[in-house]
């Protein structure tokens, strides 16, 4: 008895294990999973919504999916404050803290903004509150409605052109590095320039620093490596998406003599946006991309 006991107890441990060592959103099963619908069809997430003491969680990022015009939403990293902008409306809210503010006035939110497995989840009501939309929860049918969606709606598959799948496969490839001498503030957000129309060298930026590969025997060579001060702004020559005073650079600095397009990936809430920067440093946002759609990280830009 007392060893049947004894397995039972390691079987329910290992199962125990298993069980609190899944990630969130695999740890549903697929029919308990919540399902969100806008007005463009199912809005899909890596990581499925969840009820905290009767208030269902979802990650901010569903307000860039839901293709409503005019929303942006921007992380700040250092703060871990989101900001959404919405018809002359600015919401901000901090991780960790269920007060929000909107154009200034303070506002209470059932539970606080948390990060779970590298995404910021926020209450339902929210989502609301940052787009305008109507939400509603269909708890027969674990499905939350967020606007009014359209019987003819239907989901856009981006597709890989030469030049998307010609820069996915140069940011795949083996990298030869300067050496690890220059700091970096963490990759929460990652942006990649590339010259336009061009697959073979380009800029990788993440917080306080940025690299600059060239494409050569296989292999994508380091050619330059920077840090960079966010708060003094700068002129830098054939840099002009980068006006930030340079602080310690490895390597020879290139120069860029037009456009180029950029890739703007935001890990804790899951949004990628891109565009062209123009030689002036003028940005034009062409738009966003629901990566678990998106066949490439590099939406095609110069059609």
């Amino acid at each position: 008895m007392k060893r049947k006991k004894a397995v039972s107890l390691i079987i329910f441990t290992i199962a125990t294990s298993l069980i609190l060592s899944t990630p969130l959103h695999q740890a549903y099963a697929k029919g308990n999973d919540i399902k969100i619908v806008g007005n463009q069809g199912t809005v899909s997430s890596d990581v499925s919504p969840y009820a905290v003491k009767g208030t269902t969680l979802v990650p901010v990022n569903v307000i860039t999916k839901l293709n409503i015009q005019g929303v942006k939403i921007n992380w700040n990293n250092t703060n871990k404050e989101i900001t959404i902008v919405h018809n002359n409306e600015t919401i901000t809210l901090k991780l960790n803290n269920s007060t929000a503010y909107k154009n200034g006035t303070k506002f209470e939110l059932e539970q606080p903004a948390i990060l779970k497995h590298g995404r910021v989840m926020v209450p339902l009501r929210f989502i609301g509150e940052a787009t305008g939309q109507k939400v509603i929860w269909d708890a027969k049918a674990r499905t939350i409605l967020i606007g009014e969606p359209s019987s003819t709606s239907s989901s856009t598959v981006t597709q890989k052109t030469a030049l998307s799948k010609a820069r996915e496969e140069t940011t795949n490839l083996p990298a030869t590095t300067l050496g690890d001498e220059l700091s970096t503030g963490g990759i929460a957000t990652r942006i990649v320039y590339f010259p336009v129309g061009i697959s073979d060298r380009y800029f990788e930026q993440t917080i306080g620093r940025i690299t600059y590969y060239e494409v050569k025997n296989g292999k994508r060579q380091e050619k330059w490596s920077a840090n960079f001060d966010e708060n003094k702004s700068a002129k830098n020559t054939g840099l002009s998406f980068l006006p930030f005073k340079i602080t310690k650079e490895l390597g020879s600095r290139p120069t860029i003599d037009g456009a180029v397009d950029y890739y703007k990936f935001i890990a804790p809430i899951d949004d990628l946006s891109y565009g062209v920067i123009d030689k002036q440093g003028k940005e034009k946002k062409l738009g966003h991309v629901d990566i678990s759609k998106s066949t490439t990280p590099f939406p095609d830009i110069n059609k």
